[in-house]
């Protein structure tokens, strides 16, 4: 029987001998954990994260066998053997299919020795690679981003896990983000309550405000008309504004995100089509197609607020590349995105050598601008080898006043 988590459940081991946590969706909250769970792990693992191994499967009772191995740790903390009564126990818990069925959501164990958690600020002591303290981390700060997009609102340590693995010969630590499946619309057990996402679970002058209007204190959240779908739960895109976002408790990391992670994440966010969207959702394995395309449709909704949002809130050039005839060329995301326009007077730079053992940096050449996004380098580049260059770009008249801020590439 499974031992952690609210979800009724099962460890389990299989023929090739590889452990699996196996849970099911709760009473009236069909295939919403499962589904979370299955959609949720795939956009965190191709945002570049650790995840679990899940997939979707089906339980028919009447073939289930209980190996002679198979325990059970009781509340007075014997062992014993397994017996179909505590199937039935732990299925009772379980929404039970038409059929007669239950559908699973099959985990694979994680490799490696377990560790534990990490935190989201400080260094593991015991990790000599980790020298970066995590609430300085732009892929720990990016969750700021990804979590408004997923509306992951449960985001703490003791849903990280760190073990160690062979990798080369070496003994890494890798370093996971779990149990991102209480997501979108609904928790483990039920649909998420009406203020997560929108409020931290304490903030005092919202609470005391409550407090001496006898409740007539009112936030926008709580008229918002959600469109409910039992496996999805409360999840909309039209009230969503990013820069809002919260999830029930603040991490160090997310507080230190500055607007350029931001903006890295949004690339991130941005990076998925509509297409790639639908196909994630779709593994989710949800009967009701009108539940599917709803799921779809918010996160493409929400994507699209992001890239709005944060993309053109710092400069937006990125892709920076000089070719062999010395024209710099570079894009605008923001524009590429369609969240912005061009600016006006187009582009201008400033090129300079750098030394990279001192950091000065000495001007070569006079400003040159450029009506797009190609600009010819000066004479006197340096050319020999181990030479650095840097350069300055600027928007002319933009549509926001952080694309007057230089760009530097190197």
């Amino acid at each position: 029987a499974k031992q952690s988590g609210v979800t009724p459940g099962f460890t389990v081991k299989d023929s090739a001998g590889q452990t699996w946590f196996v849970q099911f969706d709760a009473p009236g909250q069909s295939e919403a954990a499962s589904g979370a769970a299955v959609v949720a792990t795939k956009l965190f693992y191709a945002l570049g994260y650790f995840q679990t191994e899940n997939y979707i499967s089906y339980l028919d009772p009447a073939k289930l066998e209980i190996d002679p191995k198979a325990k059970v740790d009781t509340p007075s903390g014997r062992v014993r053997s397994m017996n179909q009564g505590d199937i039935r126990k732990i299925l009772k818990r379980a929404q039970k299919r038409p059929d007669g069925t239950y559908r699973m959501l099959a985990s694979r164990a994680i490799p490696g020795r377990v560790l534990g958690g990490f935190k989201y600020f400080g260094t593991r002591k015991d990790d000599p690679n980790d020298i970066v303290p995590h609430e300085h981390r732009r892929e720990l700060r990016a969750l700021k981003v990804f979590g408004a997009w997923t509306n992951l609102v449960d985001m703490k340590a003791l849903n990280t896990l760190d073990t160690v693995i062979s990798e080369n010969g070496r003994g890494v630590i890798r370093h996971y983000l779990q149990d991102v499946g209480s997501t979108f619309g609904t928790g483990a057990l039920a649909p998420r309550e009406w203020d997560e996402g929108y409020e931290y679970i304490f903030e005092g002058d919202k609470t005391t405000k409550r407090l001496y209007t006898l409740g007539f204190y009112r936030r926008p959240w709580q008229t918002i008309p959600y469109t409910e779908y039992e496996s999805i739960g409360r999840f909309e895109g039209d009230y969503f504004e990013p820069e809002e976002w919260k999830p029930r408790i603040p991490t160090a990391a997310m507080v230190n995100a500055r607007a350029d992670d931001n903006f890295w994440a949004a690339r991130r966010v941005m990076a998925f089509s509509d297409a790639m969207i639908r196909s994630i959702v779709k593994t989710g394995r949800y009967s009701d197609p009108d539940a599917e395309k709803h799921l779809a449709d918010v996160l493409i909704q929400r994507r699209d607020k992001i890239g709005k949002a944060y993309l053109p809130a710092v400069n937006p050039l990125v892709d920076f590349r000089l070719d062999a005839s010395g024209v710099l060329t570079f894009e605008n995301a923001a524009v590429n995105a369609g969240v912005a326009t061009p600016p006006r007077g187009g582009y201008a730079a400033r090129w300079y050598r750098f030394d990279n053992s001192s950091g000065a940096s000495t001007p070569i050449g006079m400003r040159a601008v450029s009506a797009d996004m190609k600009i010819p380098a000066p004479a006197g580049l340096p050319a020999e080898d181990g030479a650095f260059i840097k350069v300055e770009v600027v928007a002319i008249d933009p549509p926001n006043s952080s694309w007057t801020v230089p760009v530097q590439a190197y």
